[in-house]
C-alpha cells in the first residue's frame, strides 16, 4: 500500500515539475541542458518518495514503541512515571531555547568565518 501511494505521489510530482518546467522561457532552457533537466525531474521525485517513505515507517515504528515504553514505564514505577511525564514538557522547553541559542551561535560564527576568509581572499 504504502509503494502503491508513493508512485502515485511520484508520478503526481513529475507531472507538476514537467508542467512548471514548460511554463518556463528559453532562457532557462537554454542555462540547463536537457540530461541535467531529465534527471532531476526523475531523481527528486524518486527522493521525495523515499524520504516520504522513511519519514512514515520511522513515525510508525517510533509511535508504537514510545505507546508500549509508557505502558512499561507506568506499570513498573507509576510515581517516577507521573514525575517524568508531568516534568518531561518543562525540561523539551528548556532543551529547545538551549538548542536555539546553540544554533544562533553557530551561525554566527559561520558568518564571522565567512568574512575572515573573504577578507583573507581580497588581501591575497
Amino acid at each position: 500500500m504504502l509503494t502503491r501511494v508513493g508512485n502515485r505521489f511520484v508520478a503526481e510530482m513529475q507531472r507538476r515539475m514537467f508542467n512548471h518546467i514548460l511554463q518556463m522561457d528559453m532562457a532557462f532552457f537554454q542555462g540547463h541542458p536537457s540530461n541535467d533537466l531529465i534527471t532531476r525531474i526523475t531523481h527528486n521525485a524518486s527522493a521525495t518518495r523515499d524520504m516520504l517513505n522513511i519519514v512514515m515507517v520511522s513515525f510508525g515504528r517510533d509511535a508504537l514503541t514510545l505507546i508500549g515504553l509508557v505502558v512499561v514505564m507506568v506499570s513498573q514505577d507509576p510515581i517516577m512515571s507521573a514525575i517524568c511525564l508531568v516534568g518531561g514538557p518543562f525540561i523539551a522547553v528548556a532543551i529547545r531555547k538551549l538548542s536555539q541559542r546553540i544554533r544562533d551561535v553557530s551561525q554566527s560564527q559561520y558568518f564571522s568565518l565567512s568574512t575572515i576568509v573573504g577578507a583573507m581572499r581580497e588581501t591575497a
